[in-house]
């Protein structure tokens, strides 16, 4: 599959969250970080287009950049297949990617708004947060959650095998990860997934 090469600047830092559901049990994983980039995008020769997308990265990578939202970034990496079923993100497999500028060299450091500017959280408070369904639109560019760090897509998988991930029932779900007395959280008006017991949390 070929490369495609990306630049821009990140707009959003979000957990990359994986849960698996057997007999009632939860087993939450954390795979990496998803960046949001506006910038552009360059396949092959072709010359770049304005583009907004996301970028899923590992968790090394996260930890040695540290990616924030302002930050100026470049990159080659993959198109995410349609087939993929825990991947939210428009780019994978990238195996490289530089931090050309700190958003506080381009004066684009955000005036503090907590928890939506919090610093992105670590794999392992991501998964040890407490977890909510969230209204879709809070997650699309323009809604209130859109940079938020505690704000992501999450792949729920139900299994009837644990050590069988390929025949599982793959679903997603617009997940919130922050505290629980944000002033921006707002429920969905159905419930299509769920990560925890109760009606009030993500789960399946």
């Amino acid at each position: 599959m070929a490369s495609t090469r990306f630049w821009g600047n990140v707009t959003a830092v979000r957990a990359r969250l994986t849960l698996a559901i057997f007999e009632n049990e939860r087993f939450p994983t954390c795979d990496g970080h998803y960046l949001a980039v506006s910038g552009t995008l360059t396949v092959g020769n072709t010359a770049p287009e304005p583009a907004s997308f996301v970028v899923a990265v590992g968790t090394k990578t996260q930890e040695e950049k540290r990616f924030a939202v302002g930050d100026l970034v470049r990159g080659n990496g993959e198109p995410v297949p349609e087939t993929n079923r825990d991947c939210f993100a428009d780019y994978y497999r990238v195996r490289t990617v530089h931090l050309l500028a700190r958003a506080t060299s381009q004066n684009a450091v955000r005036t503090p708004d907590p928890p939506r500017t919090d610093a992105p959280l670590s794999p392992e408070a991501a998964i040890t947060a407490p977890r909510r369904l969230l209204a879709p639109a809070k997650l699309q560019a323009g809604g209130t959650c859109f940079s938020c760090p505690y704000g992501t897509t999450v792949a729920v998988v139900r299994l009837s095998d644990p050590r069988d991930l390929r025949r599982g029932i793959w679903s997603k779900s617009a997940g919130c990860l922050g505290p629980m007395d944000c002033p921006h959280y707002e429920k969905p008006d159905q419930q299509i997934a769920s990560c925890n017991e109760t009606p009030s949390r993500v789960s399946d």
